[in-house]
Formats: C-alpha cells, structure tokens, sequence
C-alpha cells in the first residue's frame, strides 16, 4: 500500500507541475497575441471612417460588417467589404454606412484588375464620391465611366446589394 501511495503522489506532482507549465504557456502565448493587436495599427476601416477609434464586427447575413464607435462610444457608421465581378475579374469595394439614416457615408475601392485607362478609373474619385450621402433606391443616378460601364455598374450593384443587406440585417429585419 506503501508504494501504491508513493505512485499517486508521483503521478500527482507531475500532474500539478503539467499543469503550470502548460498554464504559464498560455498566459506567455495570450500577452504576446494581445500586444500584437494592439501594435497592429490603425483598422483599415478607417479609411472610410476616420472619426472611429473601435470596430467591433458583426454578422449581417453573409457580410462581416463592423459598428464603428467613437470616443463617445457612440456608433458612427458600420463598415464592411464586398465583392462584384468586374470586367476583367474581382472588384472588392469597401462602404462605410450610417446605420441611423440608412445613407453610405463613403465608398473606396479596395481591390480590382479592371483594364488600365478605363475600367480602373472605377478608384477615382469622381466615380465613387458619386455614392456619398446617397441612399439605396438613390444608386440609380450613379454616372457610369465612360468605356467602363460593366465596371461601374458592378460596383453600384455590389454597393446596392450589400447596403440592402446590411441595413435589413443590422435593423433586424427580415
């Protein structure tokens, strides 16, 4: 009986000393991930709404949207990503949106392989200030560029279809 107990106190401190190994691994592992998200740098959402200091995603439908929050911790906008078949392939565009009004604060074009000179004049400006202050039925009276209408068209349409979306998700509705 003697060597029975001598066996279960062995098994007992190696148990114990497994355990805090494996513990302080985790609590090394945690901080070193928790300071790499905070040394990540500004969110790209960002770019479409500079007045946030925090996103926190959220799931609408098939769309990762994050409510943007400002100092206040009041919520400023929802920004998310999307993606339309251009011309040429792949146009992923990001919207920043405010929830309140249901109008698209701004649109940036985050990706795209449209052709040069024309398709990819889709990231200027001109063409995608044409969404700021809109609203979704508004998306009709977007200019298409010239030589580049299967361009332009997708990103209303992705723009339309992922506001749409978003808003019914967001507000809970069906």
């Amino acid at each position: 009986m003697h060597e029975k107990a001598k066996s279960l106190l062995a098994i007992g401190i190696v148990a114990l000393c497994s355990f805090g190994v494996l513990g302080s691994g985790y609590l090394l592992i945690h901080q070193i991930a928790d300071a790499r998200l905070e040394d990540s740098g500004p969110s790209p959402f960002q770019m479409v709404l500079p007045q946030a200091i925090s996103f926190a995603p959220l799931e609408c439908g098939a769309l990762v949207v994050h409510e943007a929050k400002d100092v206040n911790g009041e919520v400023v906008g929802l920004a998310f990503t999307a993606v339309a078949d251009g011309f040429c392939g792949p146009i992923e565009v990001m919207v920043a949106l405010d929830p309140h009004s249901g109008r698209v604060m701004k649109v940036e074009i985050i990706s795209q392989t449209e052709t040069p000179g024309l398709g990819d004049r889709i990231t200027a400006p001109e063409f995608t200030d044409q969404f700021s202050g809109k609203m979704v039925d508004d998306f009709k009276q977007i200019d298409a560029i010239s030589g580049a209408t299967v361009s332009s068209q997708a990103v209303a349409e992705i723009v339309d279809s992922s506001v749409r979306q978003v808003l019914a998700a967001y507000r809970g509705e069906s």
